[in-house]
């Protein structure tokens, strides 16, 4: 049987978890490269749960990708997502290159055809890209599904640990399971089973497979030229309304990494096909906005309809 049979997945599961809530952050923000007991890498991503679609085999993929998207300055429609790949279904370890790739992302994927049982390096190497402030595309089992390779794909973002280098039993991994209104934690040896689901499942509804994992993680945008300075968009709303059903929406940016008194442009892109990896000032951009930094960083809002694409790119204003 061929991959893409394996992966057919469902991600249609009814909304609830029997896993912890997440009240409160899981690690710093700013985690030092240090992986010293003193020095804390536990790193929790400003990346809020969100809704998936549930109709159309469930939306799943598509989701975890606009999550985080937005973590990046993108808002891009679950429809829009599957658009990029001829309105497939995105699945992890078969299409969602094309998704990435056409979204102008930059990531890594899980290499599947590692050493068995893979769950230990999996999350360790999940761990050290969450790290490293990469979101990571994880696949998992549910529990009264039974897809061969996974039921259902989510985003993993934040963990605690003393270190990103190693497997330990009590290591935390924070996800997003798309169908709730909270983050989720599990300690990374609550988090493994096997296609039966009669170990660490048959009391949590989420499981990564024990031997063999996909997943993906999302290292950045493309920026050939290191032209662009970072953007984090946020929305008001955890869930998106039918395409039939639009709505607008107004997005909040925070740019960083900025210079108090400088000039910097915003620009916005409204087909992810005019976004460039280089060159931005002279692309084609829908609109832009300038403005000079009276600090580290800047905040502006704007607003998009929610079946839209809106992607930003910030970069310094040209001199002279």
């Amino acid at each position: 049987m061929g991959l893409c049979a394996l992966l057919v997945s469902a991600c249609c599961k009814d909304a609830g978890d029997d896993d912890v809530a997440l009240d409160d952050d899981s690690g710093d923000d700013d985690a030092s490269d240090d992986d010293s007991a003193a020095a804390d890498p536990s790193t929790h991503l400003d990346i809020p749960p969100r809704l998936q679609w549930t109709h159309s085999n469930g939306y799943c993929g598509s989701c975890s990708v606009q999550s985080i998207g937005l973590f990046f300055g993108s808002y891009v429609s679950q429809d829009a997502v599957r658009n990029t790949i001829g309105d497939q279904e995105v699945l992890v370890a078969v299409n969602e290159d094309g998704v990435l790739d056409a979204l102008r992302f930059e990531y890594e994927r899980w290499d599947y055809n590692a050493p068995q049982p893979q769950y230990q390096d999996y999350l360790v190497w999940t761990k050290g890209h969450l790290h490293d402030r990469s979101p990571v595309i994880l696949t998992v089992y549910v529990r009264g599904m039974h897809y061969e390779g996974y039921d259902h794909i989510l985003p993993a973002i934040g963990f605690q640990s003393t270190d990103t280098g190693t497997y330990h039993e009590d290591d935390e991994i924070t996800f997003n399971s798309l169908f709730d209104l909270d983050s989720f934690t599990r300690s990374f040896g609550s988090f493994w089973d096997t296609r039966a689901m009669d170990g660490n499942c048959s009391t949590y509804d989420y499981c990564i497979p024990r031997d063999v994992n996909y997943g993906v993680a999302v290292t950045g945008i493309l920026d050939d030229h290191g032209e662009t300075y970072p953007i984090h968009l946020s929305i008001g709303s955890a869930s998106e309304p039918s395409v039939q059903a639009a709505v607008l929406f107004e997005g909040t940016l925070e740019i960083t990494d900025l210079t108090a008194g400088a000039d910097y442009v915003v620009l916005r892109y409204n087909d992810y096909e005019d976004v460039p990896a280089q060159g931005f000032l002279s692309s084609s951009y829908d609109a832009s906005t300038p403005f000079t930094a009276t600090g580290s960083v800047h905040t502006m809002t704007d607003s998009f309809m929610s079946d839209s694409v809106a992607i930003y790119r910030c970069v310094a204003a040209p001199s002279g």
